[in-house]
């Protein structure tokens, strides 16, 4: 996205130019939401930098210890192959930060059960890990097999100011013809404009896409407009009507300790090239993302009676991420929260894998750890980009 802050260079402090720089990264990452925060689940180097790479490479840690033992839960019915690359399932026990127990589920006919329960069930994802939306089309297939009704789908990856044309191509969609998923799942993602969305190329999102249309569940937009996330990346919440700030709880700030962290990772994902200072606002903005995502999925599951929400682990965590605003917004929906996580080579233990809150509790319901990718250091871009605007 072109950079759109303007500023006279001349008399600008260096704080105003640092303020700048971050509210340009928030604009180049507006539709990338919580893509650093992902990959820092995993304690593994960030995936995303400047700009999200079309799809991860090759996977390179079936060797970890972790994805060494074939697991039963692998075994599936689902005619895609994508359990079988799994390298374990676990249901967390987050009530007491002192045991902090995970229990493996053996097969999946567990994952569904679990499942069962959910009103909003949150799916979280490393964006651009082909393998994690396959296994989203999958859990999105098991998750309607288990409601009366076809749940509907809330998608991170699609802007608020998209579902007019979203909703204009699905009108086109054919269901009488054979496999009609297939062509008009593959033909979505062009309605969309997706070669421009700055996220991996479409056809890793495709599967999903199929098995919302085979099922019959309603496609929704999840996401915050670009104009709003960088006006907010810029000015910070006060940018937002009071009145849309107490809609989406926004008026209530996080617990210090929550903020904290969310600027601890806010840093950590920006290769610790910018002080602590400048990222308020980048938090502020990563906080609409989530109560814009919440209401969302909120709206939906009250229309279908239940929801699935996809979007990145750092919007999934249940301490500060979109479940934080789904409890306030709709206190008697049950949410579940499964995040799928890379496994790290420098971590052995599945706990180790999963997102904690400040006080030591999982920050998930479930995790689903699969193998790593090979990526590039994004650091090392981001660095060179810092360099030249020196």
């Amino acid at each position: 996205m072109p950079n759109q802050h303007i500023y006279n260079r001349h008399t600008a402090t260096q704080s105003d130019r640092l303020a700048v720089r971050a509210a340009s990264l928030a604009a180049n990452f507006s539709l990338a939401a919580g893509f650093a925060l992902a990959s820092w689940l995993t304690s593994a180097t960030l995936t995303n930098a400047a700009k999200l790479p079309k799809q991860a490479g090759t996977h390179t840690t079936s060797s970890h210890p972790l994805c060494s033992v074939q697991h039963s839960a692998n075994n599936s019915s689902v005619a895609d192959s994508a359990w079988a690359n799994v390298c374990g399932i676990f249901q967390v026990d987050g009530s007491n930060p002192a045991v902090r127990s995970l229990a493996a589920l053996p097969n999946i006919g567990l994952l569904r059960k679990a499942l069962a329960s959910a009103d909003i069930l949150i799916l979280g994802e490393v964006h651009d890990n082909a393998l994690h939306h396959r296994l989203q089309a999958a859990v999105l297939a098991d998750f309607a097999r288990v409601k009366a009704k076809a749940p509907s789908l809330v998608m991170e990856h699609i802007r608020s100011d998209q579902q007019p044309a979203l909703n204009a191509y699905l009108s086109t969609v054919d269901r009488h013809q054979p496999r009609f998923w297939r062509k008009s799942a593959a033909n979505l993602g062009p309605a969309l404009n997706w070669k421009n969305s700055r996220w991996p190329q479409w056809a890793v999102f495709q599967p999903i896409a199929e098995a919302a249309l085979r099922i019959g569940a309603p496609i929704l937009a999840g996401n915050v407009t670009r104009q709003e996330i960088v006006l907010v990346a810029r000015q910070g919440l006060k940018a937002i009507p009071q009145s849309r700030q107490v809609a989406l709880h926004l008026n209530v700030p996080l617990p210090r300790a929550l903020q904290e962290a969310l600027l601890d990772q806010l840093e950590a994902s920006h290769c610790n090239l910018l002080p602590r200072t400048v990222f308020g606002n980048m938090a502020a903005a990563q906080r609409l993302r989530d109560a814009q995502l919440a209401q969302s999925a909120v709206a939906a599951a009250h229309a279908s009676g239940s929801t699935i929400l996809l979007t990145g682990n750092g919007h999934a965590r249940t301490d500060r991420g979109a479940a934080w605003y789904i409890k306030r917004m709709a206190p008697t929906l049950r949410v579940v929260s499964i995040v799928l996580v890379e496994v790290s080579a420098n971590l052995t233990a599945p706990k180790d894998h999963v997102p904690k809150a400040p006080d030591g509790r999982f920050a998930a319901d479930m995790i689903v750890l699969t193998p790593k990718p090979e990526r590039a250091d994004p650091c090392i871009k981001m660095r060179a980009r810092f360099s030249k605007k020196r």
